[in-house]
Order: C-alpha cells, then sequence, then structure tokens
C-alpha cells in the first residue's frame, strides 16, 4: 500500500489519499432517527469494573493494563491530560475566516502536525452523546462539532501480536496517549481563540466515539462488530474526539464497498475464537443496521 509523499500534498490531506475514496451523503450503516442515548455506565469496561460480567471480569479489570510496566506508565500520561481536557475559553473571539472549510483544513492541518495518522469533522448527533455520566448525573449535549483523530497503533507490532501478549497492549497504549495528546492540544487551542471546546480520549469522552468516526467519514462499520474500518489502515487505530462549538465544514461519510465486501468474507467469523462474531446478515440494535457481535 503506497503512502503518499507529504512534500507534494497539501497539509490537511495527510499521508493516506482519503481524498480518493467516494463520499456518500448518509453513513453506509443504517442509523434510525430515534437512537436511544446511552450511559456511560453501558460502556463494556464500566460493566465489568461493576461487576455485570462477573467476579473474574471485575478482578481483572483495573489491572488488565497495569500488569504490562510499559501500558501502565503510557497510561499515567493520560491520566495526568485529564484536568487539561476542559477548561475556559478566552473571553475575546480570535478573528477567523468566514470560509468554514478553510478553517476546518486548518484543523486537520495541525492534527496532522502533531502525528495524526487521519483526521476528520462532523457535526455531533444528540444520540452521539452519553446520557449521564459515571455518577448518574445527566449530561446535556454541549457543543456542535467534532475534529476526529484516528492514530495508528502500528502495522509491525500488530502483526507480531496475538492479542494475548505484552505486544498488543503496549501499542494500544501508544495509540490512547498519542491521541490524547492531540486531542488536548487542539482542544486548548481552541480555547485560546475563545470558543469553547473539549477533548474526549479513552480516560475521559462524553461522546460515543465509533457514530462519530463514521459520520467524519474515517470507516464504514464492519461485520467485526461495533468497530469501524479505514480503507487505509482498517480496524488498526485508536480514535480520540475534539467537539468544539467553533463552525466547521463537516466531512461527508465514506463508501469503500465494505457492506458488500462484509456480507460475503465471513473470515473474521471463521477466526474468531469466541464465535463472537455473526455469520448471518445484519439486525437492528439501539437503532444500527449492523453485524452483532455477542
Amino acid at each position: 500500500m503506497k503512502i503518499f509523499s507529504q512534500r507534494k500534498r497539501a497539509p490537511h490531506l495527510g499521508k493516506y489519499p482519503m481524498e480518493k475514496i467516494k463520499r456518500v451523503p448518509k453513513t453506509t450503516t443504517y442509523i434510525s432517527d430515534d437512537v436511544p442515548r446511552v450511559p456511560k455506565r453501558a460502556n463494556f469496561f464500566n460493566r465489568a469494573m461493576l461487576g455485570d460480567l462477573g467476579a473474574k471480569a471485575k478482578r481483572e479489570r483495573p489491572r488488565f493494563v497495569n500488569k504490562i510496566p510499559f501500558a501502565r506508565a503510557m497510561g499515567k500520561i493520560c491520566g495526568k491530560h485529564l484536568p487539561l481536557h476542559s477548561g475556559e475559553a478566552q473571553d475575546t473571539q480570535a478573528p477567523l475566516p468566514d470560509d468554514l472549510t478553510e478553517r476546518s483544513e486548518h484543523f486537520k492541518s495541525l492534527c496532522y502536525f502533531l502525528n495524526a495518522d487521519v483526521v476528520g469533522t462532523c457535526e455531533v448527533p444528540d444520540h452521539a452523546w452519553y446520557s449521564h455520566d459515571e455518577q448518574g448525573k445527566e449530561i446535556e449535549p454541549y457543543h456542535k462539532y467534532a475534529i476526529v483523530v484516528l492514530v495508528d497503533q502500528g502495522f509491525e507490532t500488530l502483526d507480531a501480536a496475538s492479542g494475548d501478549d505484552w505486544i498488543s497492549n503496549a501499542q494500544s497504549f501508544r495509540g490512547y496517549m498519542w491521541g490524547s495528546n492531540i486531542a488536548c492540544t487542539v482542544a486548548d487551542y481552541i480555547r485560546q481563540m475563545g470558543y469553547s471546546a473539549r477533548a474526549h480520549t479513552n480516560f475521559d469522552s462524553d461522546v460515543l466515539h465509533i457514530p462519530l468516526v463514521m459520520l467524519a467519514g474515517l470507516g464504514e462499520l464492519s461485520r467485526i462488530g461495533e468497530v469501524v474500518l479505514n480503507p487505509f489502515i482498517g480496524p488498526r487505530f485508536k480514535s480520540t474526539v475534539i467537539t468544539t462549538d467553533m463552525p466547521l465544514a463537516p466531512d461527508q461519510p465514506i463508501d469503500f464497498g465494505l457492506q458488500d465486501f462484509c456480507s460475503k468474507c465471513m473470515k473474521c467469523a471463521v477466526e474468531c475464537p469466541a464465535n463472537a462474531i455473526p455469520f448471518g446478515d445484519k439486525v437492528m440494535f439501539n437503532g444500527y443496521e449492523m453485524w452483532k457481535p455477542d
């Protein structure tokens, strides 16, 4: 797979030719108009921690990252970023171009400068916001726009990992750590210009990332289940999001033929050791027409 030289490309395009992928008005995954909002408690990591998945999962949840020293070190960096996720915007707004596309291209260029791998923008639907935080406090949607960033976990390490080793855990947290660095930096940059902004990372997010990754044109939902595939880096990424009230030009979703491919391939379902990936057709689940993992 060819990676384009950045010398020959505008800085807002990045190293992957996403501009060559077909754009469509709506996501290739059907999303109904009545998607229910869910609380953060519905997150499976939180459910494991609270005992919904049994005693063993509850016991292992706090240590499944910390048992790997390198991942623990990167996790500490992510934790230090927590106070930087949000903050007060400057009282005076900086003069900005009226052209919203120019604004969006500026932030894409900035994210790529900070070593993002793929970047897109979208409007944030209400259903992409969690309904309640971990303490049960209601979350009211507070920003209209999002900058969505993907960080590649690395082909070389992923190719060497079994999924049950130190490599996979370390590459995962490398993606989380670097995504957090990008999101917190860009969010504060926006606040310095007088607009409200918040970073949403794996350590603390008020939004669900999967619908925003699709809406920002960064991938399609796959047979793997609640996993989005990018046409160049597949599912080999971690996502991070910056929401803001600064108006931006949204990108359109993409269609690179994944729905048809996933309806025929079945390799992931065949190879899944836990038989969690279905062989059958899509079903409606929480307002999404998708292949639902078990």
